[in-house]
Order: structure tokens, then sequence, then C-alpha cells
């Protein structure tokens, strides 16, 4: 098969796995993530085009008898380097996990254009939108315990922190309730901790996250509610 044959078979895998990946960037941007549409489908293009080029261009009669699991498993080692450069820890949360979960999907998504599996390519894109559309909303109603937490903040002792934090919770759809608060010694600058019971949703990742990142916060912790004194 010479290199006329397969140019547009190819560059159709091309085309489809930066659509795809492209889709799955457009969901990171519009929820305002770190990777956006130009990124994730980057990542699918190039996956694609590695497998692509591995299917084709080396000696092995333009794919046949080609190890098409080489290329997928270095494409699969270097896409992760990437996506660990977008997860971050910041004060106790961890943030990026599902972007860079985006990105590897995305790479999946090309591996499989440029492999020639099209409807596996398209499969893989819908499910990656059900879990990240129709999942969630799911989970907020599955049992996690939360009743029976509690969060503990540790800030800086500065007018309007209590209101920053309450406003926070309230924007994400929780009531507060305050079950303790008080000075902690020896700290400087002055630092208040405060114990919070939240109820409204059940899921706390998101509200820990979203504390954690107010300016003057330093730690946020879930514990049960016996260990709070």
């Amino acid at each position: 098969m010479g290199p006329q044959m397969y140019f547009w078979p190819a560059l159709g895998s091309l085309l489809l796995a930066t659509g795809l990946s492209g889709l799955v960037g457009l969901e990171r941007q519009l929820r305002h993530k770190n990777a956006g549409i130009r990124t994730i489908a980057l990542v699918g293009f190039g996956a694609c085009l590695f497998t692509i080029s591995g299917k084709y261009g080396f000696e092995t009669g333009f794919g046949r008898g080609a190890d098409m699991s080489r290329i997928a498993a270095q494409v699969v080692s270097g896409v992760g380097f990437l996506g660990a450069g977008l997860i971050f820890v910041h004060k106790d949360s961890v943030r990026g996990l599902t972007t860079a979960a985006s990105i590897w999907v995305s790479a999946a998504i090309g591996v499989a254009c440029g492999a020639g599996l099209e409807a596996i390519a398209l499969a893989g894109t819908g499910v990656y939108f059900v879990l990240t559309f129709l999942l969630p909303p799911v989970i907020k109603y599955l049992p996690d315990g939360s009743e029976n937490r509690a969060v503990t903040v540790d800030y800086i002792e500065h007018k309007g922190m209590l209101r920053k934090i309450l406003f926070s919770a309230t924007n994400l759809g929780y009531e507060a309730q305050i079950l303790s608060s008080r000075r902690i010694p020896e700290t400087s600058p002055k630092q208040v901790r405060v114990a919070f019971r939240f109820s409204g949703r059940r899921n706390l990742d998101d509200l820990v996250s979203d504390i954690g990142s107010i300016p003057g916060v330093e730690t946020v912790l879930i514990e049960p509610l016996e260990e709070i004194d």
C-alpha cells in the first residue's frame, strides 16, 4: 500500500480524533478548568498521529505485523506526565484530577481513531459525557455519611473571614451550623478554629475545595462529629 492509499483514511482519523477530543476539551472549558479545548484537542490529535505513524510509517509492510501495543503504551506513559502537571494540592484539598483524567481519555480516543476503531472512539466519547454530565447529579444523592461528619476550618483571624466561609457554603447549596469556635493558642498570626456541620447536599468534597481556596484559610479537614471538641 503506497502513501497515497492511506493518506485519506489517516486524515479522516486525525480529524475525528481532534473533533472528539475537542468536545472533551469543551466540557472542561465550560467548567473553567485549566485545560480547555485547545490543550485536550491537541492531546487527542497527537495521540492519533503517533498511532498512525506506528501503523503506517515503519518498514513492516505499512502496518502489517506492526506491534501497535507499543505505540499505545508509550502514548499512555507520556500523557500521564502531562496529566500529572494538572494535579495539585492546595491546603489539604486535591484539584485537577478530573481534568487530568480527561486528558488521559482524550489520548485514548486519539489512539482508537488512529488504530481504525472509529466506532469505539465515538462510543468512548459518549461514555465520557455520561460520566461527566449525568453521573454527578446521581452521586449527590448517594449516602456518604456527610450528615455524621463535621468540617473543621483553621483560618487567620481577620474580620470577615467567617462571612466568606459561610457565603462559600451557601453559594454551593449548603446550610451551615457552627458547632464550635475557638482561638488556636501560640499561633502567629493568630488563628481561629471553627467546626461546621453542613447539610443540604451529600458530598462535601466541592465545599472543602472551595473553602480551601479562600485567602487566609490554612487548613480544611473533614472529621467525624464525635471527634469535635
